[in-house]
């Protein structure tokens, strides 16, 4: 295992969480490389079940977020794997919903494969069923 790698791509979704949490979509999306991939296998319609390329990815992140207020990623795990390139992190959200008042709050895995210190895919397992509690759609 390459420690340097693992150590950065580590940080990398550390920052990443940070930046959506500060609401700094466009510097969330420019840590994904142009022809990357968001998957959200159990996004429930009429959310998409992810994008392909950063253009998309920023366009959903701007859409998702643009009905939070407050979102914060708490108990954050961020663990290397075998692959210095994959990263599995496991965190809870706690995320104001402005159109209802509600707050999503839930337990969510993310996947993140990487490359060059930047996210090629973004893998989200979530219970949608949180999503509808809050008031989310």
């Amino acid at each position: 295992m390459d420690d340097t790698t693992t150590c950065t791509n580590v940080d990398a979704v550390d920052r990443f969480l940070d930046l959506l949490t500060a609401h700094d979509i466009a510097a969330a999306t420019a840590m994904f490389t142009e022809d990357a991939e968001l998957v959200a296998p159990y996004s429930p319609p009429p959310l998409p079940p992810g994008g392909q390329g950063r253009e998309a990815v920023g366009m959903l992140f701007s859409m998702i977020f643009g009905g939070y207020g407050r979102a914060e990623f708490l108990d954050r795990r961020i663990v290397a794997t075998a692959d210095p390139d994959v990263v599995v992190a496991r965190l809870r959200t706690d995320i104001d919903v402005l159109a209802s008042g509600g707050r999503y709050c839930a337990e969510v895995i993310a996947v993140v494969e990487l490359g060059d210190g930047r996210i090629t895919r973004f893998t989200e397992y979530f219970n949608p069923d949180a999503l509808r509690a809050a008031g989310v759609i």
